[in-house]
């Protein structure tokens, strides 16, 4: 590159026979790039009285990044209003929403559509103004893509095009809500009810001018909307006792009720637009369409859980869960789940325990835990997919299974720590057991059997072994502390 004078590589049959002279162009690639910026407004509101207290926010977000055409407006709002409805009864109550458009969300990784790959191979005798010019008409009026290496690459466009011919957005809206009642029934015995809501609407835009030269050479308009949400409900019943200076107990039942789904609908206009650049639905013969159902999920729980001590030295706690899960089969939908546990601080609870010890301290534990598989693991899906004339169902490659059982997992640990010289030295020493069995997963079937795998329980898999850790502080002053730890684990 010593300034010869070479052909313009443009595509444009108007500038045929132009030339220009090769030398590198050190900025070809910081030309494209922009200072981004954002600017945030905000507005908040609080009132308040003997009994209520009102708060609003409203927040307005814009930005836009380091390439061109990439920005962002969001607008949110939240309201919240608490109070007392009497001396016992307490409420809470939070809505929010939040509309969010993004121009051009830039792509990731190695797809062709991401302009900093594009940007990052420009070759270096490229120069800006030439690169600018990224579309010419062809005969028919056409705007085309004017690129210096066409099919040298399956992911190679000018970058310009792809910033300014290859363009998105995105528009998301969520909404959040919540309600909380509180009733006190006495300073130790309270109720809490709550309800929430969360939900997600995004619809998605995608258009692709005719002469992207990879994947889209006569155009594609692509669009896809989804939602998704989680329904909470719950209870708690509360109850907190001192009884006297020896005895406390914190004990707590409820239940709740989770409601998860989702879906998403896309379409596109497949290989090619009808007419040039028109992006709609019905400007192509054939449509590509595709429906996702999503993964609902509906559990229903019950628990309780307490706690209890003695003198601040020895404490004792319970849990019970049961579930009911949508993803299991009727006979084995309810599963049930409790742990236990003790611990006792020995240097508290023996009078005469020898001075040396700053602490001794003994613990164990049991533990029970169980977990449900993913939605549709009982009956073989299908899926609508493009193809044909009107395309056709898909059986999914998973074999269902009606018997499927809850993973659970039940872990047992004991152990103590100890410690010396006003905690200078300490020795902690944890012995552990974890078995799972009836784990979910697939295993793989013969090609003839007419799937891929097959979903079961199985299998017992079994972790234990000890840990020992040992603290050490061999220097403590006023101005420094060194601590030293070793850790020995099988």
């Amino acid at each position: 590159m010593e300034g010869q004078k070479v052909a313009n590589w443009t595509l444009d049959p108007s500038r045929a026979g132009e030339t220009y002279s090769l030398n590198p162009q050190p900025n070809n690639v910081m030309d494209i790039f922009q200072t981004g910026y954002t600017l945030s407004h905000n507005l908040q509101v609080s009132l308040g009285g003997k009994n209520t207290q009102t708060f609003f926010s409203a927040t307005s977000t814009e930005a836009s990044g380091i390439l061109p055409n990439n920005n962002l407006l969001r607008n949110s709002a939240l309201a919240r209003i608490t109070g007392n409805l009497s001396d016992k009864f307490t409420f809470d109550t939070k809505l929010s929403y939040t509309r969010q458009q993004t121009d051009n969300p830039t792509r990731q990784s190695d797809n062709n559509f991401n302009p900093m790959q594009q940007i990052y191979t420009i070759p270096r005798n490229i120069r800006t103004q030439d690169a600018k010019n990224y579309e010419f008409p062809n005969s028919q009026g056409v705007m085309q893509q004017d690129f210096w290496a066409p099919g040298v690459s399956s992911t190679a466009e000018n970058p310009y095009w792809v910033l300014n011919r290859n363009i998105s957005n995105d528009l998301l809206g969520r909404f959040t809500g919540l309600v909380s009642l509180k009733y006190d029934f006495t300073d130790d015995l309270n109720l809490m009810i709550r309800t929430s809501y969360d939900r997600i609407d995004d619809s998605y835009e995608q258009k692709d001018y005719d002469g992207t030269l990879v994947r889209a050479l006569y155009g594609r308009y692509t669009k896809t909307i989804s939602n998704n949400y989680i329904f909470n409900n719950d209870f708690l019943l509360s109850y907190k006792k001192k009884f006297n200076t020896d005895w406390a107990m914190d004990v707590h039942a409820g239940g709740n009720s989770k409601k998860l789904d989702n879906e998403s609908l896309s379409s596109n206009t497949g290989d090619a637009l009808l007419v040039p650049n028109l992006f709609s639905m019905s400007n192509t013969n054939l449509p590509i369409t595709t429906y996702a159902p999503g993964s609902p999920l509906n559990i229903q729980s019950l628990y309780a859980f307490g706690n209890f001590s003695w003198k601040d030295a020895i404490y004792f706690n319970l849990t019970g869960r049961n579930d009911w899960s949508s993803t299991l089969p009727a006979n084995s939908r309810s599963y049930f789940y409790p742990s236990a546990g003790v611990s006792a601080i020995l240097s508290k609870l023996i009078p005469s325990f020898p001075e040396i010890f700053s602490v001794a301290k003994v613990r164990a534990s049991w533990a029970k835990v169980g977990s449900s598989p993913s939605p549709f693991m009982l009956q073989r899906t299908a899926s609508f997919v493009s193809g044909g004339t009107n395309g056709f169902l898909s059986l999914s490659n998973v074999l269902p299974n009606t018997n499927l059982k809850p993973e659970q997992t039940k872990s047992f640990e004991t152990g103590f720590n100890v410690g010396f010289l006003e905690g200078r030295l300490g020795l902690d020493f944890t012995y552990f057991k974890t078995n799972t069995v009836d784990q979910l997963f697939t295993i793989a079937l013969p090609v003839g059997s007419g799937a891929s795998s097959f979903f079961t329980n199985g299998g017992d898999i079994q972790n234990k072994g000890v840990e020992i850790v040992l603290n050490t502080v061999p220097v403590q002053t006023k101005d420094v502390t060194w601590n030293l730890d070793f850790n020995f684990s099988h």
